[in-house]
């Protein structure tokens, strides 16, 4: 564990001995836990994965997946929901204590607290049905991401963090012992991916923007072609009479 610890601590996070500790002594044989990174507008979430192994029963971490979330524009109202709302509502709500709020010796105030949250978030579960309903699908998977990676409600839903979303780009890196990339390396690789992923965006759209533009000017060439048949043949047609 202290091992484990020291290769996170290298990534750049500490504090994590803790929650190994809990993970470990249920004796997994895979487990993941999560961090995240907060870059001015943009938000990086990493997901360590530890694997247990048969023979020693030793726990390794080969990898992490890195995801960085970009600041989107949106949309303020899409099919009824507005945005800026849900967005708000999201926020109100501690995801990571949701399901840590069973307690035996909870007062009235606390089941109080506890239904009023409960309505909030089937609120918040339902305008993301409208919202998935009535086309804001990418939409919708972007905002889940963003406030349930990492959480028990990420397992609970089975979001997946592979889900494809235009605002999200994700990078897995392994760790060896002679080298560890540090938080900040891999978010500096990701913001140079997603940098040339919109230029290539860019040189497609403008591609096919001069498609569109050639197959109008040809159409209106061979329209005018025709046109000019069909006069021909008019004239044509009045001189034999």
């Amino acid at each position: 564990i202290t091992e484990l610890a020291e290769k996170i601590r290298k990534v750049g996070f500490e504090n994590v001995t803790q929650c190994l500790v809990r993970h470990i002594c249920f004796q997994p044989k895979y487990f993941s836990i999560c961090r995240t990174l907060q870059k001015v507008n943009d938000r990086v979430i990493f997901h360590f994965h530890f694997e247990c192994l048969r023979d020693t029963r030793n726990y390794i971490l080969n990898y992490y997946d890195a995801v960085l979330q970009k600041q989107t524009m949106t949309e303020e109202v899409v099919n009824g929901i507005n945005i800026a709302s849900l967005i708000r509502k999201m926020e109100e709500i501690n995801w990571q204590e949701v399901f840590r709020s069973e307690n035996v010796n909870s007062t009235i105030t606390d089941e109080k607290k506890i239904w009023a949250e409960a309505e909030a978030i089937e609120q918040i579960i339902n305008e993301f049905s409208e919202l998935e309903a009535g086309g804001g699908a990418e939409l919708a998977s972007s905002l889940k991401l963003k406030y349930w990676a990492g959480t028990p409600y990420q397992e609970y839903t089975g979001l997946s963090i592979s889900s494809k979303v235009k605002s999200e780009i994700s990078q897995r890196f392994f760790i060896q012992d002679e080298g560890i990339i540090s938080s900040d390396e891999a978010y500096r690789f990701l913001q140079n991916q997603w940098m040339e992923r919109e230029l290539q965006n860019k040189k497609k759209s403008q591609r096919r923007a001069d498609e569109n533009v050639l197959e109008e000017n040809e159409g209106g060439k061979l329209a005018g072609r025709m046109l000019g048949k069909r006069k021909k043949r008019r004239n044509v047609s009045r001189d034999t009479k």
